[in-house]
């Protein structure tokens, strides 16, 4: 069984669609922008990927899947896309969003002096584990779903 294959393809996957929709937004001008397009979007997004890698590991399990294993699938999923998406975020905030930061403020001891809570790398690594609670919902509904045990009377 090639489950590893499937689970990084869909990590991978899922961190390039979610990428391609940051730069939609950047290049569009709603980058920061809170909209229901755009959270809909993501959680459509976040949810296809992952019940497809779900679908696809009971696929190459000959057909069963047990709760345990989706839930294991969907957070590496989730945890793949979250690091190469927070590398994507952190690679951004440093050539893109951080020279117009500075160039917003009139001085860098304003942007040093604000809230912590409007650091940008400190609000990327709670999304982080914001989104792997998200998706532990996702693989549990899916699971859920998608069960099916072995017979332990064959």
């Amino acid at each position: 069984m090639n489950y590893k294959k499937t689970i990084i393809t869909f990590g991978f996957l899922l961190a390039f669609s979610l990428t391609i929709l940051d730069i939609t937004m950047y290049y569009s001008g709603n980058l920061g922008k809170s909209n229901w397009s755009t959270s809909t979007i993501d959680l459509f997004l976040r949810i296809l990927l992952i019940c497809l890698g779900i679908h696809f590991f009971k696929k190459g399990n000959n057909g069963f899947l047990n709760l345990n294993q989706s839930v294991r699938v969907g957070i590496v999923i989730a945890l793949i896309a979250g690091i190469l998406e927070l590398i994507w975020k952190v690679v951004f905030i440093n050539i893109f969003d951080f020279s117009s930061l500075q160039a917003n403020s009139s001085s860098k001891k304003e942007v040093i002096e604000e809230s912590i809570w409007n650091f940008p790398y400190l609000m990327k690594i709670i999304m982080f584990f914001g989104n792997l609670i998200l998706a532990l919902v996702i693989s549990l509904l899916g699971g859920a779903i998608m069960q099916k045990n072995k017979d332990i009377y064959e």
